[in-house]
């Protein structure tokens, strides 16, 4: 049962929760609108990172909504599986650890494998093709530059990398395609 206080109705100056809710999304509209400060993009300087990680709103560095955000994410990591899926795709997979190939850290500064990767397409950090074949090349660099030329884990990483370049470039090709035709 309701108590005689909820059933009373409000003085001409009091303010109900609703209209008081419904009076702090006006006035953060207009602070947003008329703030005198300049707009989260443009405050940030080119080293800044995109959004801090685990913020799944924040903005994106080159200005990419969250949906296409979301687009690109789909796509790009369709061709993330056909890499990962390629029968040589499991020795990429995890980091690399000192544990399984001694020196590895002393030689590889920049280590990168496909899980990680993944992260970063998923996290926004990775947010154009460009950067996604930069991050699939340095793998295979290093997996190149570790192992000696001509055994079997360097061929089997410049087998991969080769099928993974296509792959890649025909990625590209097609999100050129799309843009030019959508312009």
């Amino acid at each position: 049962m309701l108590s005689d206080a909820a059933l009373q109705v409000p003085r001409e100056n009091e303010t109900t929760p609703l209209s008081y809710l419904k009076s702090r999304k006006r006035s953060r509209k207009f602070e947003a609108r008329d703030s005198p400060l300049p707009s989260n993009k443009s405050r940030r300087s080119a080293a800044t990172p995109a959004h801090d990680e685990g913020s799944p709103g924040a903005p994106f560095l080159d200005g990419m909504s969250p949906n296409r955000h979301k687009k690109f994410v789909g796509l790009i990591l369709t061709v993330w599986n056909d890499i990962s899926t390629h029968r040589n795709g499991a020795l990429f997979n995890n980091p690399v650890s000192d544990r399984d190939a001694p020196g590895y850290s002393s030689l590889i500064k920049t280590p990168q494998d496909l899980k990680t990767i993944r992260q970063k397409v998923r996290d926004g950090v990775i947010t154009n093709a460009k950067e996604f074949e930069r991050d699939i090349l340095l793998m295979f660099a290093n997996s190149i530059m570790f192992n000696e030329e001509g055994t079997d884990m360097s061929n089997m990483a410049q087998e991969m990398r080769a099928e993974a370049e296509k792959l890649v470039r025909s990625f590209i090709q097609t999100e050129k395609r799309v843009v030019r035709s959508s312009n």
